[in-house]
């Protein structure tokens, strides 16, 4: 997950792409030329340790995001994610599976933590 969110936020959004499952991969075609339009800056607060289950994790993490660009299905305005994010086992590694996420975003206009 941090390598994931450190991707997004250096523009390294096929790495990131990759960090996802194949599952998600194949339903969202069009994340990388999204992402890529968008810009997203990212700024990682905490990550914890995973919580492990049968072929499955999940991982509390608390970040604030916000897109540099507006384009179509951007948010520019900065929020703080706090809550779960949920990681599967593929093929030997663990993969980010955003469809199982338990995540709330609140907006934080003006707080230091807002990626710039």
């Amino acid at each position: 997950i941090r390598t994931h969110l450190e991707d997004l936020n250096s523009g390294n959004y096929a790495g990131a792409f990759k960090l996802m499952t194949s599952t998600y991969r194949s339903q969202n075609p069009s994340w990388l030329s999204a992402r890529s339009a968008a810009d997203p800056g990212v700024n990682i607060i905490s990550i914890g340790a995973p919580l492990y289950g049968s072929a499955s994790a999940n991982v509390a993490v608390d970040f604030f995001a916000r897109d540099r660009h507006p384009s179509p299905g951007s948010d520019t305005q900065c929020r703080e994610f706090q809550g779960t994010v949920h990681l599967v086992k593929q093929s030997g590694a663990w993969r980010y599976d955003p469809t199982g996420d338990n995540l709330t975003a609140t907006v934080s206009n003006g707080n230091i933590h807002c990626p710039s």
